[in-house]
């Protein structure tokens, strides 16, 4: 199962490393050595879900569709299987 496929866990889930990567990549390899996470700077990190997040308080509000949030991600630079979207039924 994607991050996307499952946003309440990977909400529950963000962690804010002030270190560098090697610390992720250490805490990563101990925590969940088969999920290799995504790394982003902090000021790109409200980029990434600005689609999802523009309207969100609209009462007709659907979530954005996995194509749309895929370009989005290219868009912006963010590339690779993690930020491939998958269709949530």
């Amino acid at each position: 199962m994607t991050w996307w496929e499952n946003i309440i866990n990977t909400c529950g889930n963000m962690f804010l490393f002030v270190a560098s990567r090697n610390d992720l990549s250490d805490w990563l390899a101990a925590t969940k050595p088969d999920n290799s996470g995504e790394a982003l700077a902090i000021e790109r990190t409200p980029h990434v879900a600005q689609p999802a997040n523009e309207l969100m308080l609209n009462f007709d509000h659907e979530r954005p569709l996995g194509d749309d949030m895929s370009h989005h991600s290219n868009k912006i630079g963010l590339s690779g299987p993690f930020w491939e979207f998958q269709a949530v039924d």
